[in-house]
């Protein structure tokens, strides 16, 4: 891989390493609270919250950065010609994986350490989805056996819905509204229905099972 400038992509490693130390910690702050997951009736706009004993996704994104970063540091130490060394099994030696990680950075190709970089800035994007800062598209909520609600407008089952937003966006590339927009709703309650309900950009309200 062609060189570029050193300290820079070096210095996006350490951000992203910076990154992961603050949000792993924040994630064990929380491991013991429960995980709340989203069921319901989507006809009805109903989201009911049950909850997960602990905070599963939170463990699983810690266990992930526990393994990775003495992975990391052992390729790279063999990559430099360095005596792999084992780790023990605690946070403070995760932590000290990922420093070993910035020293040997600088004994390595580029390539090399794009991908440490680029793993860990994956790790942080779902860090921060576990931890409610970012969003992403999820299916609909839905009873068990049923399946997913089809878009009003292409027939597909493509809905999706955006939990911090509230937003619900059909992600077929191929369907689009007469004046050419995207089919898009949102939660509204309605004091008719006494509950909430999917209206779209159409004012259209519900959706089809």
């Amino acid at each position: 891989m062609k060189k570029s400038a050193a300290g820079s992509l070096r210095d996006c490693l350490r951000e992203a390493v910076r990154d992961c130390i603050t949000l792993n910690e924040r994630l064990e702050a929380v491991i013991h609270l429960p995980q709340q997951h989203l069921s319901g009736d989507i006809r009805h706009g109903k989201v009911s919250a049950a909850p997960i004993p602990w905070f599963s996704a939170g463990a699983y994104l810690i266990t992930d950065l526990h393994a990775e970063s003495r992975e990391m540091e052992a390729r790279l130490r063999m990559t430099a010609g360095q005596p792999v060394r084992d780790r023990g099994g605690s946070g403070g030696n995760t932590y000290k994986a990922l420093e070993a990680v910035l020293g040997l950075a600088w004994a390595v190709d580029d390539g090399r350490v794009l991908e440490c970089t680029k793993w860990l800035e994956r790790w942080c994007g779902r860090a921060r989805i576990a931890l409610g800062e970012a969003d992403q598209p999820r299916r609909l909520p839905r009873q068990p056996g049923q399946r997913d609600p089809v878009c009003p407008y292409c027939g597909a089952q493509t809905l999706r819905y955006w939990a911090l937003s509230g937003i619900i966006r059909c992600i077929n590339p191929s369907c689009f509204l007469e004046d050419g927009g995207r089919a898009q709703a949102r939660m509204e309650f309605s004091t008719i229905a006494d509950d909430f309900v999917v209206v779209w950009s159409d004012n259209s309200v519900g959706v089809p099972i």
